[in-house]
């Protein structure tokens, strides 16, 4: 046998190894970059007072880097393969500096008067940005270096995105099931670095494979430039085809964390269904049929419609979630099916991340400064509609464009005035509510009769869910207010009340009539469980030392007494604006005038106090219905505790709508040996005791209320019933800085 014959064989025996090592090379530099996303977030979402703004802005900061990887990638593939190599090894070499990574409190301290954005972008940064960096370029550089090798393949090496994909989707999936609930903080970082060390030598591996296995690499000429030559319109559509879906995966992953919490299980399953677009459209065969989503598109957008004003569970709200799914894939498989030749590989990937970071940025660092309400929602799922392929045969049953302009405004007229023209407890309202969801069902099946025409049918769909985001039900709209913490409302209700709104909850309100202004309503209404604890603890002490981590609108201030110290702890500065207007609310003007609102994280500034020295500590910080995690976990409770006289008691707010929180709070009270009880629910009871007291506006408050070790929380003369702690049950470990488990406390019904 020749020599040549040899080396031939030996080449074919090795060739084979190429996609493995590629595939498993790809799949782990993946893993690590999205594996970092979510515990990086993690690690910075106390020091930004738990708010859902801190994922969707780490999200710009990633697409952003993931940019400048890919720029980084597409220079880089113009130079020699082996120039290429060179060049990345030393950025390898670079970013095992910056590891294992961490957050200093120098850092935060330094950038603590920047806009919280700004700030938190910083922070990632000089944090992760390197290593994240050098990572992102990875899954370009490989494939064009698949792509000079000489496997049977290389012509279409597209198919190892799908395999990056994959490992992407791995770790959004362990981080919250493994890696979150057996691994702390610190431990993770660590074996992060373990994992890029690793990833170096499988980079350079399958570089030293490639080079064996090289095949005859193309030079551009001429005549390949204009074989390969993409329009700029087809350049604009790729980026169009990017941009939407990311602008929609933010917006959808804000809405949902709004509601329930900000936890990485709701940041990454979004995320997650994202990422399997990607698998499902760059894949060799398909699994789902283009055809099959462009058909269904339509009708996903026809549910969202619907669903603002059918669902009020969890589960009425995991529907957004197949929805969103489709609308995405329906993008990213336009995207792929416009992917070029793999000259132009690295372009697509350029051009494709650009799409990701306009997105991202219009919706987490644009939308909040523009609009006031969460509008880029719907506005992302119009443009989604808009992209729609328009269909090659238009349906026999159509609507000309002038009656789809009149429903149109219809919908508009009704959806933005319609419910509030009818007072809440009047007999009409069941009729008024029923009459709308009948009505946008009409309007939503004439839409559905142009879906073959996507301009007007996503202008239609958008304008209805845009009146939806804009009405409000209750009343009038007095105040509008976005931040990086919340978005706000004030309403008038019924010339009665005026309420304070986070979001889609109600945080407080205050009666319009002079003789009321001074009694707390609401949740912190006069028979309450909120009053029984103040009235329970002043019959005791006279005179307080009180801590409330929340302010709304400030109803709760009327419980302070002469000889008490009342302070408020507000991370936003906003709410403690809106708060003190007494256009709108005159509780802290009336009842406190003199007390201080500490604009803070209300954890950290609870670290800060002396220990021993308060009476009550009351937790009631929320951003819509969701309670920031790092409020709720052992080390935060322990820090109350710390801070409580002996015969002190800590309140603690836990009413939501998805979360069953008080369990939780049972077990770590169990595990720090603290005394307990609960608010009793009895709606009929609390009702009827209201109406006899003028019949001021309420809503019943679930309340836990521990004491330390030695003090038995139940001798207080609480006027009221409450139960013990042992009618729950209390399974499973304990929440803390490091682990939180959001699945446990979901009220699915």
């Amino acid at each position: 046998m020749s020599e040549s014959s040899t080396s031939a064989i030996s080449l074919n025996k090795t060739t084979r190894y190429l996609v493995p090592l590629f595939t498993l090379t790809l799949g782990l530099s993946a893993f690590l970059l999205f594996w970092i996303q979510p515990l990086i977030a993690k690690v910075l979402l106390p020091y930004f007072g738990g708010s859902p703004a801190v994922w969707t802005t780490s999200m710009v900061f990633f697409q952003a880097v993931l940019l400048a990887g890919y720029s980084y990638a597409h220079l880089l593939a113009r130079f020699k393969w082996v120039h290429q190599v060179a060049v990345h090894a030393v950025l390898l070499l670079c970013a095992l500096l910056f590891l294992p990574f961490g957050v200093s409190d120098a850092l935060l301290t330094s950038t603590e008067n920047w806009e919280p954005s700004f700030q938190l972008l910083a922070v990632l940064g000089l944090s992760v940005g390197v290593p994240f960096l050098v990572i992102s370029a990875t899954a370009p550089l490989l494939q064009v270096w698949f792509s000079y090798t000489s496997h049977v393949d290389a012509e279409d090496p597209y198919f190892l995105y799908g395999a990056s994909n994959f490992g992407s989707l791995l770790a959004l999936l362990a981080f919250p099931i493994v890696l979150e609930t057996t691994l702390g903080l610190e431990n993770q970082s660590i074996l992060w670095a373990a994992g890029f060390a690793t990833l170096a030598v499988f980079i350079l591996t399958s570089f030293g494979l490639g080079q064996v296995n090289q095949g005859a690499i193309e030079v551009e000429s001429d005549v390949s430039e204009a074989a390969v030559r993409v329009s700029w319109a087809e350049r604009a559509k790729w980026l169009g085809y990017a941009l939407v879906p990311s602008a929609l995966l933010n917006s959808f992953t804000l809405k949902v964390s709004t509601d329930i919490a900000a936890a990485p299980l709701l940041w990454v399953i979004p995320l997650s269904l994202y990422l399997v677009t990607f698998i499902v459209v760059f894949a060799r065969k398909p699994m789902i049929s283009h055809d099959w989503v462009v058909r269904y598109t339509p009708m996903a957008a026809l549910l969202l419609l619907i669903l603002p004003w059918v669902s009020h569970t969890f589960v009425g709200l995991l529907l957004h979630f197949p929805a969103f799914f489709i609308i995405a894939l329906m993008c990213h498989g336009e995207l792929a099916a416009r992917r070029p030749d793999k000259r132009r590989l690295t372009e697509f990937y350029l051009l494709m991340s650009l799409g990701g970071v306009i997105g991202g940025g219009l919706t987490a660092i644009l939308a909040p400064l523009v609009f006031d309400s969460l509008v880029e929602y719907p506005i992302a799922l119009a443009g989604a509609l808009l992209l729609l392929p328009a269909a090659k045969k238009f349906q026999t049953w159509k609507f000309d464009a002038g009656l789809a302009v009149g429903v149109l405004v219809i919908a508009l007229l009704i959806g933005t005035f319609g419910t509030s023209l009818v007072s809440a407890d009047s007999e009409w309202a069941p009729f008024a509510e029923n009459g709308v969801i009948v009505f946008l069902a009409f309007v939503g099946l004439c839409a559905y009769a142009m879906r073959d025409l996507p301009v007007r049918y996503g202008l239609m769909i958008g304008a209805c869910l845009l009146a939806d985001t804009y009405t409000v039900k209750e009343g009038e709209i007095l105040h509008r207010e976005r931040s990086f913490f919340g978005i706000y409302k004030i309403l008038n209700i019924d010339d009665q009340y005026t309420m304070f709104l986070n979001g889609t909850t109600a945080h407080g309100a205050q009666a319009i009539a002079e003789e009321h202004q001074t009694s707390s309503i609401l949740y912190y209404h006069q028979e309450g469980a909120f009053a029984d604890v103040f009235n329970a603890v002043h019959q005791v002490k006279p005179e307080t030392q009180v801590g409330v981590i929340g302010l709304g609108c400030g109803g709760m201030a009327c419980y302070r007494r002469p000889g008490d110290t009342w302070t408020f702890y507000e991370i936003d500065p906003v709410v403690a604006e809106l708060a003190k207007d007494e256009r709108f609310f005159t509780y802290l003007g009336k009842c406190a005038s003199d007390e201080s609102v500490v604009i803070d994280d209300g954890r950290k500034a609870i670290e800060k106090l002396d220990d021993g020295s308060m009476d009550i500590l009351v937790v009631d910080a929320f951003t819509s219905d969701a309670i920031p995690i790092h409020l709720l976990t052992k080390e935060a409770i322990a820090t109350y505790m710390s801070k409580l006289k002996d015969d002190g008691v800590l309140a603690m707010h836990v009413s939501n709508r998805y979360l069953e929180l008080r369990p939780i709070i049972h077990r770590i009270a169990g595990e720090l040996g603290l005394n307990g009880v609960l608010s009793y629910h009895d709606i009929e009871a609390e009702l009827a005791r209201i109406e006899s007291n003028e019949g001021l506006l309420f809503s019943p408050a679930r309340i836990v209320v521990l004491s330390k070790q030695g003090f038995d929380v139940t001798t207080l003369p609480f006027e009221h019933k409450w139960t013990s702690f042992n009618d729950f049950e209390t399974d499973g470990p304990a929440w803390t800085d490091d682990r939180s488990n959001i699945v446990e406390a979901i009220n699915w019904f």
